[in-house]
């Protein structure tokens, strides 16, 4: 049986190997867009979801001079299939994602400011996942800080947040976008 499965391992390495394939490219900034030449034919998705805690941004508006913390829930998941995992180590990490090493997923976040009187940090950007199987999930999570000025005007403001997060070998990026709504005041 461990002889089939060698066998079988071996046969799915050699035609991956031999199929056309993107080097990883680590890229550093968020504009950075890389198009490749060359097309995998065997692609995985990833994907996101976020769970942005606005309680407090809701009950009140927040005076000048004061900041928020806003919780950020992540959680991260992909659709690559369970039969990896049959596939001897570190071949299954050379066909996914052309390392000996599973490396470690980075989701950006980048704010677009209400205003110049306010300013936007998260704790931790980018935040490190790992990369899951099918069935699988993982959660990490960050902080958004919102610093509101001391001659901030009072009403209603909308941030943007961008989230992104790159192909790593066969594992498909993304992009999402969540838009936060507050008020300042008094």
């Amino acid at each position: 049986m461990k002889k089939k499965i060698f066998i079988g391992s071996m046969l799915v390495l050699t035609l991956l190997l031999l199929m056309p394939s993107i080097s990883a490219v680590q890229q550093k900034s968020i504009d950075v867009s890389y198009k490749p030449t060359i097309i995998p034919i065997i692609r995985f998705n990833s994907y996101i979801s976020l769970d942005v805690d606005t309680s407090e941004l809701e009950n009140s508006p927040i005076p000048p001079g004061n900041w928020v913390g806003v919780p950020i829930g992540i959680e991260y998941w992909t659709d690559i299939p369970e039969v990896f995992r049959s596939i001897p180590w570190p071949i299954n990490n050379l066909i996914l994602f052309r390392r000996f090493i599973a490396p470690i997923q980075e989701i950006y976040f980048e704010s677009s400011d209400a205003s110049d009187d306010i300013d936007v940090y998260f704790t931790y950007n980018p935040v490190l996942t790992d990369i899951p199987f099918s069935g699988e999930t993982s959660e990490s999570s960050t902080y958004m800080i919102i610093l509101i000025g001391e001659n901030t005007p009072s009403g209603a403001y909308i941030i943007r947040i961008d989230v992104s997060y790159y192909d790593i070998g066969r594992v498909d990026g993304g992009k999402y976008a969540i838009i936060i709504k507050f008020t300042v005041g008094n």
